[in-house]
């Protein structure tokens, strides 16, 4: 197991696949990225926060129905549950950390059971990517 930072190995992120294929290689520095901005919502929190899909293959995400541009796609984006707290609450907190300049600014989406997380490299400032799928 490859310890990322205080909570997160490299496996949690991981695709879903039959194969449980790894992170490649090409974007260790995205998971690092993402892991360090998932890693402040775990500090802040003060609780587990559990990947339910991290990296995608091109052909998981397309088995799954994905966006063909999906972030899970570059290892940029993470669906996360937190035990104890609402998917509106995890995003309310991950709104907050932005606004503290604490996480990165990126996309978010709140759906039934979780919550996702992503730190896009790009965005309109005005109107960042948020979503609520309900």
């Amino acid at each position: 197991m490859m310890q990322l930072s205080k909570n997160f190995k490299r496996e949690e992120f991981a695709c879903k696949d039959a194969n449980k294929t790894p992170v490649p290689r090409k974007y260790w520095k995205n998971l690092n990225r993402l892991v360090k901005n998932l890693q402040a919502l775990r500090d802040k929190v003060g609780r587990p926060v559990v990947i339910t899909s991290a990296y995608r293959t091109p052909e998981h995400n397309k088995a799954i129905g994905g966006a063909s541009r999906s972030q899970h796609l570059f290892a940029l984006a993470a669906d996360v549950k937190v035990p104890g707290m609402l998917p509106m609450e995890v995003a309310a907190t991950i709104e907050h950390l932005i606004s503290e300049g604490k996480i990165d600014q990126g996309g978010f989406g709140i759906y039934t059971t979780w919550v996702h997380y992503d730190c896009r490299p790009y965005y309109d400032i005005d109107n960042p990517p948020r979503w609520d799928n309900r």
